[in-house]
């Protein structure tokens, strides 16, 4: 896949290309809208097409001005430079040398936290894992790598392999039974350093769910530990949430066939109408969203 900007010349980014079956069983399935989703043994709900891609290296990062933060202006909503792609204080390690696992969006999804953080940090290796190969291998750094995998299945890794594991945004891709044993698979492959996860509250518990959830990476209940919030009002409150509205209607746009088991079938255009309707109306009622980052120091007894 190539893509085209207007920034003065054209970048011809290229994507591995997933391939299509997996012995006689399809890889992938298509709905009537023409989007293309998983068919593999993992309840994420989102596409896994080139729209999709886009939408996760570009319009996410972008708009949101995250690779989180460990500071907010909340005047402006502005992302700030100190360690906001990391959170967890080991700058030192990985100038000096880290082997870091990311199972970012996703999964690593097309491993935009990857290449940025191998960029920066030249002498640590990072590897990132997805169930789809959509990675961006043309214009990957050299102390970067990316794996086909489902962590929902084991994490391809040995013990105490990693220096430091980060995860993003997987609320929608694991159930509630499948997040044990993906912890203890982090912790396994984890040498005593630390864990970050990163969420939003798609389930409304998250924020009371996901610090002892992260505990379990650490057998030493007073490990140093970190949890925060930031709240994203939807229309208002700065250029960030005057975005968030069509974020959201387009992660929601690709779940439109979740929507038909519910209200029935709908014409893309009703489709949009409704789902412009909703956020319109959450704009008005000033709902938000909040975005959790938290990380634990792993100790191993």
């Amino acid at each position: 896949m190539t893509r085209s900007t207007s920034r003065g010349s054209t970048d011809i980014i290229t994507f591995t290309s997933p391939t299509e079956t997996v012995g006689e069983k399809p890889k992938f399935v298509y709905s009537e809208h023409n989007r293309r989703y998983h068919n593999d043994d993992a309840p994420y709900v989102l596409p896994n097409d080139d729209s999709e891609v886009t939408r996760a290296r570009v319009s996410l990062p972008d708009a949101l001005g995250f690779g989180w933060v460990s500071g907010w202006n909340a005047d402006q909503n502005l992302r700030l430079k100190s360690d906001r792609d990391f959170h967890a204080p080991i700058r030192e390690k990985l100038e000096s040398g880290a082997n870091v696992l990311d199972i970012g969006f996703c999964g690593c999804g097309p491993g935009t936290w990857v290449l940025e953080m191998a960029t920066e940090f030249p002498e640590s290796h990072f590897t990132g894992i997805d169930i789809s190969a959509i990675f961006l291998e043309t214009i990957r750094p050299r102390n970067s790598e990316f794996k086909e995998a489902n962590s929902l299945k084991g994490l391809p890794f040995p013990d105490n392999h990693f220096d430091f594991v980060y995860q993003g945004y997987l609320l929608g891709g694991y159930t509630a039974s499948n997040w044990t044993f993906v912890m203890s698979e982090i912790k396994r492959v984890t040498k005593p350093v630390y864990v970050v996860l990163k969420e939003r509250d798609i389930d409304i518990d998250i924020g009371q769910k996901v610090p002892s959830l992260l505990r379990q990476c650490s057998d030493k209940p007073d490990a140093s530990f970190s949890f925060d919030y930031r709240s994203l009002h939807i229309g208002s409150g700065g250029r960030l949430g005057e975005m968030w509205p069509n974020q959201l209607k387009i992660v929601f746009g690709g779940v439109h066939q979740l929507f038909e088991a519910k209200y029935g079938k709908m014409t893309q255009q009703e489709f949009r109408g409704r789902l412009d309707k909703a956020v319109d109306e959450c704009a008005a009622s000033k709902a938000y969203t909040n975005f959790y980052f938290e990380y634990v120091q792993v100790i191993k007894a």
